[in-house]
C-alpha cells in the first residue's frame, strides 16, 4: 500500500513538473512579445506598460494569498489549481486574435482585450501559485522536498526558456509578424 501511494505520488509531482514547464513556455511565449506589440502596433508607451504590468502583478499577488486560503478552506488544492489553469487557458486566446481584433475593432477595443487579457491571465497565474506549492508539499516525502521544488522550479526555468526562444524562431520564421 505505501509503494502504491508512493507511486501516486511520483505521478502527481512528474505531472505537476511538467504542468510548470507547459505554463511557463506558454507564458513566455506570449509575455516576451507583448511588450514590443503593445508599443509598436497599440502604441503604449513604456509608463503605460509599466503600469499595466504592476496591475498585472499585484492581481497575481493578491490571487496567490486567496487561493492559498481558499484550498485550505475547501480541502481540495487540485480544484482551484483546475481553475487557475482553465482561466489562463480561456484567456491566452485573446493574445493570439488581438491582430483580428484590432483590424476588425479598432485600437481601442484591442487595446483593452490585451490589458484584460494580461491582468486576468496574470490573475490566473496566482489562482494557481499557492495550491499548487501546497500540493508538491503535500506529495512530496518531507527529507526530499528540496528536491521536488528545486525540480519544479527547474522545470519552471527552463519552460521559460524554451518559450522565449519558440517565441524569437517564430518571429524570425514568420517575419516578425
Amino acid at each position: 500500500d505505501e509503494e502504491d501511494e508512493s507511486g501516486s505520488n511520483n505521478l502527481t509531482l512528474f505531472s505537476a513538473t511538467w504542468m510548470s514547464f507547459l505554463w511557463s513556455m506558454g507564458s513566455f511565449m506570449v509575455l516576451s512579445l507583448l511588450p514590443v506589440y503593445l508599443r509598436e502596433h497599440l502604441g503604449f508607451s513604456l509608463k503605460q506598460i509599466g503600469a499595466l504590468e504592476g496591475m498585472a502583478v499585484v492581481a497575481s499577488a493578491l490571487a496567490k494569498g486567496l487561493s492559498g486560503v481558499l484550498s485550505d478552506l475547501i480541502g481540495s488544492r487540485k480544484l482551484v489549481l483546475l481553475f487557475g489553469s482553465a482561466m489562463t487557458m480561456a484567456i491566452k486566446p485573446l493574445f493570439a486574435l488581438s491582430p483580428l481584433i484590432l483590424t476588425r475593432c479598432g485600437s481601442s477595443v484591442a487595446l483593452a482585450s490585451v490589458s484584460s487579457g494580461k491582468i486576468l491571465d496574470r490573475l490566473g497565474k496566482g489562482i494557481r501559485a499557492a495550491p499548487f506549492d501546497a500540493l508538491i508539499s503535500d506529495v512530496s516525502p518531507v527529507h526530499k522536498r528540496g528536491r521536488a521544488y528545486g525540480l519544479n522550479y527547474s522545470a519552471s526555468t527552463f519552460g521559460a526558456v524554451c518559450g522565449c526562444l519558440a517565441a524569437s524562431l517564430l518571429m524570425k520564421w514568420t517575419g516578425n509578424s
